[in-house]
């Protein structure tokens, strides 16, 4: 395979390590903004909410609420976004070009590699936003614990 394949499963790769990360992340936030006990929020979130979209919804309703300005509305609309594209990006965009033939040269590969390149940059942005914004929760939560 060529360098553009290359680059595309290069991207690809750190795309899927990006989202387990701002999941993660988010899962954490969440358990630690919620009401209740956190290691018993934190458990409920892997059996109560299935998907990204769901988990942000979450996030978002309880940022509001408490007025706790995580994310920019901005930030949350390109979140809901990248939790569209995480299925396609993990289960079938190579289904749009890996079937043609010399497909590193196809438009449909080229818009993939484009659109991945896209949000690979705005992921990676997020999952340190996320990053950032879990170690200063969980900083909070364990000052009000004490």
């Amino acid at each position: 395979m060529g360098e553009k394949y290359q680059e595309y499963i290069h991207l690809l790769g750190e795309a899927i390590i990006n989202y387990q990360l701002v999941e993660h992340n988010l899962r954490y936030i969440l358990a630690a903004i919620d009401a209740g006990n956190f290691k018993i929020n934190l458990a409920d979130s892997y059996v109560k909410i299935k998907g990204l979209g769901q988990l942000i919804n979450e996030i978002e309703k309880i940022d509001l609420e408490k007025k706790l300005n995580f994310f920019s509305p901005k930030s949350y609309k390109i979140l809901k976004e990248l939790a569209r594209d995480r299925n396609k990006y993990c289960h079938s965009s190579v289904l749009d070009f890996a079937y043609l033939k010399d497909f590193e040269n196809s438009d449909a590969f080229i818009n993939q590699l484009n659109k991945l390149k896209i949000d690979h940059d705005n992921l990676l942005s997020l999952q340190i936003q996320t990053e950032n914004i879990r170690i200063d929760t969980l900083k909070g939560y364990i000052l009000k614990a004490k």
